[in-house]
């Protein structure tokens, strides 16, 4: 037997036993060292990073994104009318990404006026 199947077998051997041990082990784990471990690796992630000074889920658009995100529209558009018949388009990308999901979705009522459209607008109870 070669040095690198030796090496697989071993770390094949390893990932077997950390299956067969993490059940024991995990929840300590989870209580004493994931929230450092998150922390710290948030840090190294972040110490690379260029302060924009953006809030919580804020978004600032890149030059020329509006531009990229058309001609992606156009050839995905022309893709779906090449490839199928008038009706029988399917997606045209990213085919298993949706999610069904029950919710009540409420709008804050701080939510400042500027924001208040498409879902976010308040809808009167029917």
């Amino acid at each position: 037997m070669n040095a690198r199947q030796r090496l697989n077998d071993a770390v094949l051997g390893c990932v077997l036993l950390e299956r067969r041990i993490d059940p024991y082990v995990r929840p300590l784990f989870d209580r004493t060292l994931l929230r450092p471990l998150q922390a710290a690796v948030q840090w190294c992630v972040n110490v690379r990073r260029r302060d924009e000074h953006l809030g919580l889920a804020e978004e600032r658009a890149v030059p020329g994104e509006a531009a990229v995100a058309e001609a992606i529209a156009q050839q995905m558009t022309r893709f779906v009318r090449r490839q199928y018949r008038p009706g029988q388009a399917q997606r045209a990308g990213n085919t298993k990404t949706y999610g069904v999901v029950h919710a009540d979705f409420t709008v804050r009522d701080d939510l400042p006026a500027r924001l208040r459209h498409g879902v976010f607008r308040t809808v009167p109870n029917q």
